[in-house]
């Protein structure tokens, strides 16, 4: 009886949808709305909603309204910057004066000790980063010897043919690729999300983004899969390794079509990236969506005549903006990383200064994104793409529950949750297999699975933690701060404060100011 309901509330949002698109008067002639087939129609009715209230030629359109979207995967589907370093260290494509110093210099720099123990993840030897990056750079040294000189532009075809032929040409991208997964395991986010930016050193800003928009051109086509690199080097530092890395990225119809929706009815679209800005310039270029987007902040290298150095820009924030189907940059002074917390402190140090208040809508599918989210008080609507992968110990997973709450047991659109002054959250279910795509319901297909799921997949055996904390939610009629509030702290499994008998949340107290707390 539920699934039927359900049926009928979905052809109902569909057939409100269609009727308000072809039907919306003279007033609204202009109106661009939602209306691919593939939205959640929640997802599609709450947005709709929100132009046609808050939109240009409605009496509550206000010309700064702005939003804020996340970049990797939200934007785009797939790990998007695993794409750019894949086919950057596959194609070797590095600065001309990259030799092995430079590439150990490079390697090393954010790691606060080189000493450290990598673990044995992707390894057996439990080798230092010291001891990865020696292999590193050994194997480099020898391939460049061989078949350099290297360059920003990469090896022609056929010496790569002949590199996939050599052992030493296998020890470097396995080990380079493994390295990265170790900086991003072992480290916080604010340091493995601009990591890879050091293997930009010594190229200018063309030549980096033309890294990533080659990168981006070759995987977009690239259907989901698999990749396992691996060496065979026993005798060395860090033993023989092994890496699997996801290819395939795209930036799905559904969001190209938002982003226009949004441009159309004169709301600004900031990209937000916890990474270089150059990646999402690339990849908004490459899916022709660019000239629907304000702009894009994100971290940069600091540059030395002309070129970028092995250092972070600590100075600011690097700001693009597309012009003329080229991108102008700019320079905000904030040191903050932009990246959770960080996101906030930016979007207060450049847009709210610009604009004079917080984005008005959001986007997000990740615990990178939760804070700017749920911080924000003028935040009317936030769109949660659901990855499936975060359990009640990340904010993806509570945002996810949240999400439902809100419809199900607090029956909330965009109208009742403003005057419950609430953020209205929405969940979009995604299909990762394949060419990746939306789908029109709240579940998503993982890569490598036919099955809908609507929360990580728990452990055989296992308690569904996002279910029970979900049921707790609606046990005890809690309002949507307080679900917020309550659950994004973390909590010991042996406290005698929780209330779920298993550890949740992922901020400790200073790592987040609480729902609604940005005016």
């Amino acid at each position: 009886m539920k699934k039927l309901i359900a049926v009928l509330l979905c052809l109902s949002m569909m057939l409100t949808v269609s009727c308000r698109r072809g039907n919306s008067g003279a007033d609204d002639e202009d109106r661009y709305l939602l209306e691919l087939a593939t939205w959640n129609p929640e997802a599609a009715q709450a947005v709709n909603d929100f132009l046609e209230k808050y939109g240009k030629g409605s009496e509550k359109y206000d010309k700064t309204a702005y939003a804020v979207f996340d970049f990797d995967e939200t934007v785009v589907m797939g790990p998007v910057q695993d794409q750019v370093s894949v086919y950057q260290v596959r194609h070797l494509m590095f600065a001309e004066d990259m030799g092995p110093d430079k590439l150990a210099e490079a390697l090393s720099e954010g790691l606060e000790d080189v000493g450290k123990s990598a673990g044995t993840a992707h390894s057996k030897k439990n080798a230092t980063y010291g001891g990865w990056i020696a292999d590193i750079t050994t194997a480099y040294g020898k391939l460049q010897e061989k078949y350099g000189p290297f360059g920003p532009a990469g090896v022609e075809e056929d010496v790569l043919s002949k590199l996939k032929k050599d052992g030493t040409y296998e020890v470097f991208v396995a080990k380079m690729l493994a390295l990265r997964q170790l900086v991003r395991e072992n480290e916080p986010e604010d340091v493995s999300h601009r990591w890879p930016l050091f293997w930009f050193a010594g190229m200018t800003e063309d030549e980096a983004y033309a890294v990533a928009r080659k990168a981006l051109h070759q995987n977009r086509d690239t259907e989901t899969e698999k990749a396992v690199y691996a060496s065979d080097d026993k005798a060395s530092n860090a033993g023989k390794a092994s890496v699997t890395v996801t290819l395939g990225a795209s930036v799905p119809d559904n969001v190209i079509e938002l982003l226009h929706a949004l441009s159309a009815n004169g709301i600004k679209v900031w990209i937000v990236s916890s990474e270089s800005p150059l990646t999402a310039e690339a990849a908004l270029d490459e899916w022709e969506a660019a000239d629907d987007v304000a702009g894009v902040l994100g971290v940069g290298l600091k540059e030395e005549d002309g070129v970028y150095a092995a250092e972070y820009d600590e100075g600011g924030i690097s700001i693009g903006t597309p012009k003329d189907g080229k991108w102008e940059k700019r320079d905000a002074p904030v040191s903050a990383v932009p990246c959770a917390e960080g996101k906030v402190l930016v979007i207060n140090d450049v847009l709210v200064k610009e604009y004079g208040h917080g984005p008005v809508i959001g986007a997000t599918a990740a615990q990178d994104g939760f804070n700017f989210c749920t911080e924000f008080s003028s935040m009317k609507l936030c769109l949660v793409f659901n990855r499936a992968d975060s359990d009640v110990t990340d904010g993806a997973g509570l945002l996810a529950e949240i999400c439902c709450y809100q419809a199900d047991a607090l029956g909330y659109d965009l109208e009742k949750a403003e005057e419950a002054g609430d953020t209205l959250y929405v969940l979009q279910g995604r299909d990762e297999n394949g060419l990746r795509s939306f789908l029109d319901g709240r579940y998503t297909v993982k890569a490598g699975s036919s099955d809908e799921v609507l929360y990580k997949e728990p452990e055989a055996g296992a308690v569904d933690d996002n279910q029970a904390q979900y049921d707790y939610m609606e046990k005890n009629k809690m309002t949507t701060a307080e679900a917020v509030n309550n659950f994004a702290y973390r909590m010991s499994g042996s406290s005698q404060e929780n209330v779920l008998g298993f550890p949740y949340g992922f901020f400790e107290e200073d790592e987040f100011q609480g729902y609604h707390t940005n005016e």
